[in-house]
């Protein structure tokens, strides 16, 4: 078994199969948090692949995983560039800033089963982009009971599922959907409550056996113990080389939209966009004067639709 049960990684003070939060529909989603809550940082935009189905390109979305240390790498300068230029336009149409597309989104990663898949149970990667859900599920997993320091008020995460809520905020009425979602989280349902012993955040008994105390079932046991993911292995990030490469496989394509049919890239910001791309050897799938810089398409699974 790849997967070390509770490791869990609490989120710094400082502010893909793969599923995260803005994947999921509005409403209750549980899940059990079996390890995690490891930090990477992303950056994602749109290009195009073809579909058969359809017989034409659509837009899907690529992502690379920059190194948690090095702040200066292509995209890291581009993103410097498209933050200026947003900043400029908003003060100009008086609208707040939307954050650079390729700014670095922090996010949280934790291997889980998904209770809402219907599918074979196995262990999935979950992504979590919100610090305060992250501290949430940290608290849940090693705070102290108040009547007996020496166990847990609510366990191990992994003991017990902890629901998340997407919601959105009526006071929001107007905004942009991404403006208005709110997520939150909860313990709905825990029979460990105030019984485990602190000590089994390091370690567990070498007789305590999971599925005789009920922890998980059987299948889900099998399916732990079968599970070659390895979250280290996810959040390991990629080299320029890797970054540069998968950007001449995916070039940008300035003229995306998002699924709510927003332009990615305002026609204001594209000209300039394009030229700090030329500048720093980015490629672009489509210029802003219409011009395609010899892009090749593979007919390949894609898992990052946006």
């Amino acid at each position: 078994m790849a997967l070390k049960l509770n490791r869990n990684i609490s989120p710094p003070s400082s502010r893909s199969d793969i599923l995260t939060l803005q994947d999921l529909d509005f409403g209750d989603h549980p899940f059990r948090f079996l390890e995690g809550g490891d930090v990477q940082e992303v950056v994602r935009w749109p290009t195009k692949r073809w579909d058969d189905e359809k017989g034409e390109l659509i837009t899907t979305w690529r992502s690379v995983r920059l190194s948690l240390t090095d702040r200066h790498t292509l995209l890291d300068r581009l993103a410097g560039v498209e933050k200026g230029l947003r900043q400029a336009f908003s003060a100009r149409d008086g609208r707040k800033p939307r954050a650079p597309l390729f700014g670095r989104r922090r996010t949280y990663v934790y291997a889980v089963f998904n209770r809402s898949d219907e599918g074979a149970i196995k262990p999935s990667l979950l992504e979590i982009t919100s610090q305060k859900i992250a501290e949430t599920i940290s608290e849940f997993h090693t705070k102290l009971d108040d009547k007996d320091p020496r166990y847990l008020a609510f366990g191990p995460m992994s003991f017990y599922d902890i629901y998340v809520r997407k919601i959105q905020n009526p006071k929001k009425a107007g905004q942009e959907e991404w403006q208005r979602t709110r997520y939150g989280t909860e313990v709905r349902r825990n029979e460990w409550a105030g019984s485990v012993p602190v000590s089994y955040l390091e370690e567990f008994p070498e007789d305590f056996d999971f599925v005789e105390q009920g922890v998980f079932t059987q299948e889900e046991w099998d399916a732990l113990s079968n599970s070659d993911l390895d979250i280290g292995q996810h959040v390991a990030p990629q080299t320029d080389d890797q970054v540069l490469a998968l950007l001449v496989e995916f070039p940008i394509d300035l003229k995306a939209a998002s699924r709510d049919g927003e332009e990615v890239f305002p026609m204001e910001l594209r000209e300039e966009i394009d030229s700090a791309c030329m500048k720093f050897g980015v490629p672009l799938l489509e210029t802003s004067t219409g011009g395609v810089s010899g892009a090749t398409f593979e007919e390949k699974e894609d898992t990052e639709d946006e």
